[in-house]
């Protein structure tokens, strides 16, 4: 699923969900000058609607560097299977 940078925000600020906890596991990195790539685990521990729940999501994030800064090019979420 694509989403735009609007319909990101509105699902971090639904108000059926509110996240408790985020933990990171398995985390790589590879550097290669300009450019970086971090893949790794996260648990993210919420509350919907109430009750207590966990989801565990693959991260696969793509960073370049400038004016001395790292930003996000790319981020892959999928769902751990």
């Amino acid at each position: 699923e694509r989403r735009n940078r609007a319909q990101s925000i509105a699902e971090v600020k639904r108000q059926d969900i509110t996240i408790t906890r985020f933990e990171i596991d398995d985390y790589r990195v590879a550097i290669d000058g300009g450019s970086a790539i971090a893949n790794f685990l996260g648990k993210v521990y919420h509350k919907t609607n109430g009750v207590d729940c966990s989801t565990e999501y693959r991260y696969t994030c793509e960073f370049v560097r400038r004016n001395g800064r790292w930003q996000i090019l790319a981020l892959q979420i999928s769902g751990k299977e």
